[in-house]
């Protein structure tokens, strides 16, 4: 079974051990065929020597004539050759040996018609070769920023949590495999830059009819820590301005948010699915900006749609008498904390010495949960010493807005 191993780069020393990693670790590395969309500097030849080769497609593209990430993953998905399945990444990956076993054996087990598997990868370390984590991650939304993009972040689960590979509700633009017709039926929108892409080709997938779901076990590292690196926006900071406000836009009328002139045609949401069904399963109401309090705890899919939980943005003045607290000998940090009055955690920060131990202004938070308390423990090292403190919040100090 032929997979297309779709790599987008933009001037990074780590796509050659990628792909070199790629293939070393793959049960079966002839059935493997790269495309690439190869950004380089001037000097940089570190795939050269693959030019040519029967196994990988290079796109070579001076980084200077980029216009950024979805415009890279669009030459990259076109270099699609009809490959049985496709495997996306970045070009800063590790693999578990014999992933391509593993990732199909995973897509039979979901049973789904168009399965695709999609999560962030752990983290690993380039300088020093270390993986970091043991346990899968799944993606968990974040609150919608001002100009109506959704961003998302990873949370481990547990081997013993994902006895099968578990629904998704969003999609990982580093790690994402599933059929190879993928490529054809869901193309990349080059007019996007970066911030979107995984909520669009999220909602394009599943309203094309793809289910998605999150590995039951590692299977790729991603660097996430790139310091001194690179980036599209540090080379061309003026275009990635200009860029970005297209992207944006053309993201607010995909998801109904606004009407605008931008022409989607061949990046558009599906027909398998409505639109408003896949906002039902993630937990996700995008003209509203709003988030089921599910999407944001990385609860399983679908979304139990009750109306009273959809979460609002809590704000509460972290007003503290610190006269009032006493501080153990030895304390090395405050841990501050706003509960609902179940004793539930909505909000949590830690502060130390060089901060007088003293919180922020301000707790900012989403949660369909009412807030009751701020409590501050005290903590030498990591571990709680001492009185634990309770403060009843009043009207005056929560403030809550949509």
């Amino acid at each position: 079974m032929s997979i297309f191993v779709n790599i987008a780069g933009y001037a990074d020393p780590e796509i050659l051990p990628t792909i070199l990693d790629c293939m070393a670790n793959a049960r079966d590395p002839d059935a493997l065929r790269f495309g690439v969309c190869w950004q380089r500097h001037p000097g940089d030849e570190s795939l050269t020597s693959f030019v040519g080769k029967p196994w990988i497609r290079i796109d070579d593209v001076p980084a200077m004539e980029s216009r950024g990430c979805c415009w890279a993953r669009a030459r990259s998905q076109a270099l699609y050759d009809g490959e049985d399945f496709v495997l996306q990444l970045d070009s800063h990956h590790r693999f578990e040996p014999h992933w391509d076993k593993t990732l199909i054996d995973m897509m039979h087990e979901t049973g789904a018609a168009k399965p695709m598997l999609t999560s962030y990868g752990a983290g690993y370390d380039a300088e020093t070769g270390k993986n970091y984590a043991s346990e899968p991650c799944k993606m968990v939304a974040r609150p919608f920023c001002p100009d109506g993009t959704l961003l998302f972040v990873g949370a481990h689960v547990t081997d013993k949590a994902l006895g099968v590979p578990a629904p998704a509700r969003f999609f990982s633009g580093h790690f994402m495999f599933t059929l190879g017709q993928h490529c054809r039926e869901v193309p990349y929108d080059p007019n996007l830059y970066f911030h979107g892409e995984e909520s669009t080709m999220g909602a394009r997938s599943w309203t094309h009819g793809y289910d998605m779901f999150h590995p039951r076990r590692i299977v790729v590292w991603h660097q996430y820590h790139r310091d001194g690196r690179r980036r599209h926006w540090d080379d061309q900071a003026e275009l990635k301005r200009e860029l970005d406000l297209i992207s944006k836009a053309r993201v607010r009328k995909l998801f109904r948010m606004e009407e605008n002139d931008h022409d989607l045609t061949g990046f558009d949401v599906g027909q398998a699915r409505p639109l408003d069904d896949y906002e039902r399963f993630a937990g996700v109401d995008f003209k509203g900006r709003r988030l089921h309090q599910d999407a944001i705890d990385g609860v399983s899919p679908p979304t139990p749609f009750y109306d009273d939980r959809w979460a609002v943005h809590r704000r509460i003045l972290m007003f503290w008498a610190s006269e009032k607290v006493t501080y153990p000998p030895g304390t090395t940090k405050m841990a501050y904390f706003v509960d609902d009055k179940e004793g539930k955690m909505l909000w949590h920060t830690d502060v130390g010495p060089e901060n007088d131990f003293q919180p922020p202004p301000f707790a900012d938070f989403w949660s369909y949960r009412d807030p009751d308390c701020i409590v501050v423990w005290p903590h030498i090292g990591d571990k709680p010493h001492g009185v634990k403190y309770r403060l009843p919040l009043t009207s005056q100090t929560i403030h809550t807005a949509c």
